[in-house]
C-alpha cells in the first residue's frame, strides 16, 4: 500500500506540473486572442455614388439595374422598409412613379438616414423627385431637387477565407437581439461560469429520448471558444480544451465582454463565396438596415438562426424560418424578456425575405489599379486585415457599358475576319482596352484592361507599353499653334516626300497608301492633313515646330518623357492607353490637365478619414490652341478617318483621332465630348499583326461606348474661347472666300492669325480685304 502510494504521487506531481502548464498555455491563447484583434476584417472598395435630380434618364443611369444591384426589392404592395422600391404606371398616361426607400449608408463626411422618396417619371426622365415623411401623415412631402444613391460594393481586399463583418460595440446591439440570443442558445448565460450542467443534462435526455443529436448543451461562452481557438471536428481532446477554454474566459472576462467578442463572431450565413459574421453584417444582409432599426421580430428571427443559417435562413426557407422565429419569440416570452402584448404583436409581423444580392467585381482591372496605388502606402496586412473603406471615382453603369462594348466588338471582329483567331490558344486571343475619364476632375470612369480577367490579368491601360502611331498627330498641330501664329488649321502644308538628317541618320516619312486616289496632293492644309491622318505634312511640320517641342508638349500633357527623334511625331515611342486619354482630356478640358484618379477617400475602421485626395488641375496649354486641335479633330469624326462613329449612328458634338501603327500591330482611337474622354486600343500581346486601322478595329469600341454612355445625357458643345474668331475661306487656298469660290467653310482662328486676303485662285484681282 505505502509503495503504491509513492508511485501515484510520484505520478501526481509531474502529472500537476504538466496540467499546470496546460492550463497556462491554453490561458495565453485566451488572453492573446481577446487583448489583441480578434478578427481580419476585409477592406471594401465602392463605386461612385449616383445622385438623382430632376431631368436625368433613368435608362441611361440604369436605375433599376442599379436597384437591383445595391440589393434592393421591389414590391407590389406600399413601401415602408428600407431597401424596398415599388414602380407604378398611370393608367392612360407615361407617367410612371417610383417610390424607394433609400438604406443608410456612412459616408466619409456624413451619415446618411434614409427614407423614402417618390420619382415622378414622364419619359423616362425624372420631373420631380419628392421625400415622403413617414411619422407625419401618409400624404405628406416634400420637393427636393438632388438625391444620392448609395456607391455599390465592387470588391473586398482579404486573405483565406472571405468574411464579411461589421464589428460593433455591445451597446450598439438592441435589448431585444441579445435577449433573442440569450434566450434561445444559452437561458442561464448570466449565472453559469462557462458550463452549464443544467444544459448539459437536459440536451442528454432530449437526445436519448428522440435517438439522435437533436438538442444541444454548449453554452454561448463554449461556442466562441470553439469558434475562436477550436476546429468543428468532435474529439475527446477537443471538448476537454472547449470546457477549461470556457472556464479561463469566464474567469478573466466579464459577462459583457464575453457577448460583445460572440455577437460580432458568430456565423450567420452565406452571400456568395462570403460567410456574413455578426449580427451587425447579419442585420443588413437579411434586412438591408442597421441594427438601430431591428423590429422585435426581426431580432428573433436573427438569434433563430444561429442554431443553423443553412436551415433557418428566410433566403433557405421562409415556412422553416418563420417557424423558429416564433419559437424564439415564445422563449422570449417564457424568460420574461418581453411583455405578452409585444409577443402577440411580434407573431403578426409579415417575415418579409428579400432576394440575395452577390457582390461580383465587375471591375476587376480597376481594382487591380486602386490596389497597386493603395499598396505604395498600405502594407497588404493592412489591406486585408484592417476594414478599410475606400471610395473610388466608378461609375459602374459606365463600367459595365465598356466592358459589354469591349466583348461586342471582339467577337464581330472575329466574325467579320476569322484569320484573327485562328490557330490561336486562349491566351493569344485578340484583346482589347479601354478607359473613360471625366475631363474637368481626372476622375476614372470606367477601365476595362482586358477581353477576360480570370485568363489574363495583364492589365493593358496601364501595363501595355504600345506605339500609338497616328494617335500622336494631333500633338505636333497643338505645338505648331503653341509654338508660332504662322501655324493656323488654315495653313498650307507640303505634302511631297522629304528626307531628314539628323545624328548622321536619315529619315523619309511615307504616306499610307490613299486608294480612293491615283496620286495624292502635292499641298493640303493643316486641317485636312489631321483630318486625313496625313503623314508627310504632319512628319514636316514637326521638323519645322521643333522635335525636342514636340516632346515637351507630350509631357506637359501627362506623358512621360519621350525620345526626341523624328519619328516621334508619327507616333513611334511607347505610351500606355491611360497615358493617351489623360493627354486627350486636357484637349477636352481647354487646355487644363487634371491628374487622373481613382481614389476620392480612404476610411478607418472607426470611421475616420485617412486620406482624402483632391482634384489636381493645373493649365499646361493655352486654350485658344486646345480649341483648334479639338475643333479639326471634330472634322475627323464628320469627315475624316473617324466618320465610322457617325455612320454607327453617333451623333452628338465630338472630337477624336485614329491611330494605326506600322504593320497595322496596334488600332486605336481616342475621341471626346465636353465632359468625357474615352481611349480604346485593339490589338495583339505578342504584338502580332492585326491587320486592321484603328478606324476598323479600335473605333467601333469606342463608338458603342459612347453611344451608351451618353444616350439621353444633355447635349453639349464644346466652349469657344473669347480669343477666338470664325472666318468664312476657301479650302483649297486658305484664304477668304468670295462669291466666286466653288466652295467655303468656316474655320477657326486665334485672333490675329486670321487670313488678310482674299482667295487668290478664284479672286485673282482682289488682294487684300
Amino acid at each position: 500500500m505505502t509503495k503504491l502510494l509513492k508511485i501515484l504521487t510520484f505520478l501526481t506531481i509531474p502529472l500537476s506540473i504538466g496540467l499546470v502548464i496546460y492550463i497556462a498555455t491554453l490561458t495565453h491563447l485566451v488572453t492573446q486572442k481577446f487583448s489583441g484583434p480578434k478578427w481580419d476584417i476585409p477592406s471594401k472598395v465602392y463605386s461612385d455614388s449616383l445622385h438623382l435630380y430632376p431631368g436625368i434618364d433613368i435608362s441611361s443611369i440604369q436605375l433599376k439595374e442599379r436597384l437591383e444591384r445595391l440589393g434592393y426589392q421591389q414590391t407590389s404592395e406600399t413601401v415602408t422598409h428600407s431597401g424596398e422600391y415599388q414602380v407604378q404606371h398611370e393608367e392612360g398616361s407615361n407617367q410612371i412613379l417610383w417610390t424607394i426607400y433609400l438604406n443608410d449608408f456612412f459616408y466619409p463626411l456624413k451619415n446618411f438616414a434614409g427614407f423614402p422618396i417618390t420619382l415622378d417619371i414622364m419619359d423616362n426622365r425624372i420631373i420631380h423627385i419628392f421625400k415622403i415623411f413617414l411619422e407625419k401623415k401618409p400624404d405628406q412631402e416634400e420637393e427636393i431637387f438632388l438625391v444620392e444613391l448609395e456607391p455599390e460594393l465592387i470588391a473586398e481586399f482579404f486573405e483565406g477565407t472571405r468574411e464579411d463583418r461589421q464589428v460593433v460595440k455591445l451597446q450598439e446591439v438592441p435589448s431585444g437581439l441579445l435577449n433573442a440570443i440569450i434566450s434561445v442558445e444559452d437561458a442561464r448565460f448570466l449565472e453559469h461560469a462557462g458550463l452549464d450542467p443544467r444544459a448539459i443534462f437536459r440536451a442528454f435526455l432530449a437526445n436519448l429520448k428522440a435517438g439522435a443529436i437533436v438538442q444541444g448543451g454548449s453554452t454561448i461562452t463554449q461556442q466562441l471558444v470553439k469558434n475562436f481557438f477550436l476546429t468543428q471536428k468532435r474529439t475527446l481532446l477537443r471538448k476537454v480544451n472547449e470546457a477549461l477554454m470556457s472556464f479561463i474566459v469566464e474567469n478573466r472576462y466579464s459577462k459583457d465582454e464575453i457577448l460583445e467578442a460572440y455577437v460580432n463572431e458568430v456565423y450567420l450565413g452565406q452571400k456568395g463565396s462570403a460567410g456574413i459574421y455578426g449580427v451587425a453584417e447579419a442585420s443588413l444582409f437579411y434586412f438591408s438596415k442597421p441594427l438601430s432599426k431591428l423590429t422585435l421580430a426581426e431580432c428573433a428571427m436573427l438569434g433563430g438562426i444561429i442554431r443553423g443559417p443553412g436551415v433557418f435562413s428566410p433566403f433557405k426557407n421562409k415556412t422553416l424560418a418563420l417557424k423558429r422565429r416564433n419559437i424564439v419569440l415564445k422563449k422570449m416570452l417564457e424568460t420574461n424578456t418581453i411583455l405578452p402584448s409585444e409577443y402577440e404583436q411580434a407573431l403578426q409581423e409579415p417575415l418579409r425575405a428579400k432576394k440575395i444580392s452577390v457582390t461580383s467585381n465587375s471591375a476587376p482591372y480597376f481594382v487591380d489599379f486602386v490596389r497597386a496605388e493603395l499598396l505604395e502606402k498600405y502594407p497588404s496586412k493592412v489591406l486585408t486585415t484592417q476594414g478599410l473603406k475606400i471610395f473610388t471615382t466608378l461609375d459602374m453603369s459606365l463600367q459595365l457599358f465598356a466592358d459589354e462594348a469591349l466583348q461586342t466588338t471582339l467577337k464581330q471582329l472575329e466574325i467579320q475576319f476569322p484569320s484573327l483567331k485562328e490557330g490561336l490558344t486562349p491566351g493569344e486571343r485578340l484583346q482589347g482596352a479601354l478607359i473613360a475619364i471625366h475631363p474637368q476632375t481626372g476622375f476614372i470612369r470606367a477601365l476595362v484592361g482586358g477581353r477576360d480577367y480570370n485568363e489574363s490579368q495583364f492589365n493593358r491601360i496601364i501595363q501595355a507599353h504600345r506605339q500609338p502611331g497616328s494617335l500622336f498627330k494631333p500633338f505636333v498641330y497643338l505645338t505648331a499653334f503653341l509654338e508660332d501664329p504662322k501655324y493656323t488649321l488654315a495653313a498650307r502644308l507640303s505634302n511631297e516626300p522629304f528626307t531628314f538628317t539628323y545624328d548622321r541618320q536619315t529619315w523619309e516619312p511615307m504616306n499610307y497608301e490613299d486608294k480612293e486616289k491615283k496620286e495624292e496632293k502635292k499641298e493640303v492644309s493643316a486641317r485636312e492633313a489631321l483630318e486625313r491622318s496625313i503623314n508627310i505634312p504632319t512628319a514636316r511640320l514637326a521638323t519645322e515646330v521643333g522635335i525636342k517641342k514636340l516632346a515637351k508638349t507630350a509631357q506637359k500633357l501627362g506623358i512621360h518623357p519621350l525620345p526626341a527623334v523624328p519619328s516621334l511625331s508619327l507616333g513611334s515611342a511607347e505610351v500606355t492607353p491611360l497615358e493617351m486619354a489623360s493627354a486627350y482630356s486636357v484637349l477636352a478640358n481647354g487646355g487644363i490637365r487634371a491628374i487622373p484618379l481613382s481614389i476620392k477617400q480612404v476610411v478607418g475602421p472607426d470611421g475616420g478619414i485617412l486620406e482624402g485626395k483632391s482634384i489636381e488641375i493645373q493649365k499646361v496649354i493655352s486654350p485658344e490652341a486646345s480649341f483648334l486641335v479639338t475643333y479639326a479633330l471634330e472634322g475627323v469624326l464628320d469627315q475624316g478617318t473617324g466618320r465610322g462613329a457617325r455612320l454607327f449612328g453617333f451623333s452628338r458634338p465630338a472630337a477624336g483621332k485614329t491611330g494605326t501603327t506600322n504593320e497595322y500591330i496596334d488600332a486605336w482611337f481616342s475621341g471626346y465630348t465636353p465632359d468625357l474622354v474615352a481611349t480604346s486600343w485593339v490589338g495583339f500581346d505578342k504584338e502580332k499583326k492585326v491587320g486592321l486601322t484603328g478606324a476598323q478595329a479600335a473605333l467601333p469600341l469606342w463608338t458603342r461606348f459612347m453611344m451608351k454612355a451618353t444616350q439621353s445625357k444633355p447635349v453639349s458643345d464644346f466652349l469657344v474661347p473669347e480669343n477666338i474668331l470664325f472666318e468664312a475661306i476657301d479650302p483649297e487656298t486658305g484664304g477668304l472666300s468670295t462669291s466666286k469660290c466653288p466652295s467655303s467653310f468656316k474655320e477657326a482662328f486665334i485672333k490675329g492669325t486670321e487670313p488678310k486676303t482674299v482667295c487668290e485662285v478664284h479672286n485673282p484681282k482682289k488682294k487684300k480685304r
